[in-house]
């Protein structure tokens, strides 16, 4: 299991100022691609700027973090629910989640734990969508090295 890395709770009163904002079409795509829309996670919400979006068209919006102070700053709207926990393992009840998103968190994560939980909390339908800012190169050496470092 991975060591938990709380790196972000020193700088969170700053944290929402600087982060890069997704485009509105990933969002639509999401809205898109999920027929049912009562229940989301978004899992290491840092400021909560995807699950305020998420809000927008699910009725209930979950969003953790293991970042207490992150969440203190995080934007507030009514059906966002926001939980001090880790990807891993959360409160939330079995089969209730319609869309799981991560934004730019996975590499954080225990990931086999992670996708265990993901799979708990799924409704059949569900949809998990992870994405990040851009894949970075190096140098073709250290790109073939990918994630053995």
């Amino acid at each position: 299991m991975k060591a938990l890395k709380n790196h972000f709770s020193t700088q969170a009163e700053v944290y929402a100022t600087f982060r890069p904002r997704y485009p509105d079409a990933l969002f639509e795509f999401l809205f898109s691609a999920t027929t049912q829309k009562e229940t989301s996670w978004d899992c290491g919400t840092g400021n909560g700027q995807v699950a305020v979006k998420l809000a927008e068209r699910f009725h209930l919006v979950y969003a953790t973090d293991i970042s207490e102070r992150q969440l203190s700053n995080a934007l507030v709207r009514e059906n966002v629910t926001y939980l001090v926990g880790r990807a891993e393992e959360t409160t939330i009840s079995d089969g209730s989640i319609n869309l799981t998103t991560v934004a730019q968190a996975l590499h954080w994560f225990d990931t086999e734990a992670f996708y265990r939980e993901v799979h708990r909390v799924a409704t059949p339908q569900t949809v998990i969508a992870v994405w990040g800012y851009n894949l970075l190169r190096v140098s073709p050496a250290i790109d073939a090295l990918g994630g053995k470092i």
